[in-house]
Parts: C-alpha cells; sequence; structure tokens
C-alpha cells in the first residue's frame, strides 16, 4: 500500500487531496483524498493551496457512505468556497512524515518517485509518476535511454519523447522495494516494457 502524491520539488509540497463542489451553505467541501491515511485530515492541520498561495486549517473531516467532505476555518460561506472548487490542497513532506505512521511495506509516493527499476542487473527505467488504477497502484517508469549501437525499430521516429511503461505495484511485478538506495527489484517488468 502506498500513501500520499508526488511532490512538488519546488516548494516540497505533497498533494493530499482535491476540494469539489461546495456543499450546503457554510463553506463545506466535498473532497477526493489523494492519501490512504484519512486519519491524516485531523482539525487544526494547516493545509496549503498551490504554491503556498493559502493557508487553510481544517475545521472538519468526516465522511458519510463513501463520499468525504472537508471545512476550513477561513471559508465560511457557498461565496468564498466557490473560489476553491476543484483546487488541490497540500501539506508539507514533514507534516506528512510526521503524522502518518507507515506499515512494513508501506512507502510514501514522494519517496518511491525517483527510484530505479531493476531487473536481472538491468535498470530498465526510473519511476517518475504513481498512477492508482482501480484499487492497484501502477508506476509509471521512464526507461532506460537504448544505447546508440542499438538499432532502430523506425529511423524517421521522434526521439523527443522517452518511452514510458507502467508495472503494477503487485508481488508478480515488484520483489522488493529499497528506499534507502532508490532501487526497486521487479520481476516480469522487462517482458512489460519490451511489449509496450
Amino acid at each position: 500500500m502506498i500513501s500520499n502524491r508526488t511532490t512538488n520539488h519546488h516548494t516540497e509540497l505533497i498533494e493530499i487531496g482535491k476540494l469539489g463542489k461546495t456543499r450546503g451553505f457554510n463553506g463545506e467541501f466535498t473532497f477526493f483524498p489523494l492519501s490512504d491515511f484519512l486519519s491524516f485530515f485531523q482539525p487544526q492541520l494547516k493545509v496549503f493551496t498551490a504554491n503556498k498561495e493559502q493557508t487553510l486549517t481544517i475545521a472538519y473531516f468526516k465522511s458519510i457512505s463513501t463520499k468525504y467532505y472537508i471545512k476550513f476555518d477561513e471559508i465560511s460561506s457557498k461565496e468564498q468556497a466557490q473560489c476553491y472548487v476543484n483546487a488541490i490542497i497540500h501539506s508539507t513532506k514533514e507534516e506528512t512524515k510526521a503524522l502518518c505512521n507507515l506499515q512494513q511495506d508501506e512507502f510514501f509516493y514522494f519517496d518511491i518517485v525517483g527510484c530505479e527499476i531493476i531487473e536481472d542487473s538491468a535498470i530498465l527505467g526510473v519511476v517518475v509518476d504513481i498512477e492508482r488504477i482501480g484499487n492497484i497502484d501502477y508506476f509509471i517508469i521512464q526507461a532506460q535511454k537504448r544505447s546508440q549501437k542499438s538499432p532502430q525499430k523506425n529511423p524517421h521516429m521522434n526521439h523527443a519523447k522517452q518511452k514510458t511503461f507502467l508495472i503494477p505495484y503487485i508481488n508478480q511485478y515488484i520483489q522488493k522495494v529499497d528506499i534507502e538506495n532508490k532501487q526497486i527489484l521487479s520481476q516480469n517488468a522487462k517482458y512489460i516494457l519490451e511489449q509496450s
């Protein structure tokens, strides 16, 4: 299991959720968490809009059935809330690490991004992002550049965009994640790369 979205490297902010439509007249929003840690959204937690343009303090976070709702102290009306619809909210890396207790084999997205994918002692590529599809996280891998000596399949091919492929974060493909050394050992991922 993995938690939290990718880092904004310039400000060290982590995407933790997206505000949806307003709900009611007091400035409440529907909310789409981008974290597996719902307990993270505690009252009095300071969060930020993009590039720390605005600091917001969580008044409450609640779930009803399968939907989530959030309210901030600084927003008290539907009219004020309209300005924030579809905004992404962020937390700092430090706050995220302090408030989220990871279990064994759990990692933050921002720790996974930048890891090399290694299979049979060969580097297949680097994790550039993570996408959740259904209930499975997929590593988006930017493939290692081919050596200059390898023949090109299509000499007219535009090389401006490097090849990317997806690896599901399941035991069939991921053997070991080593955050300290920024390496992920894989199996069967080379086949996915060759077929993509």
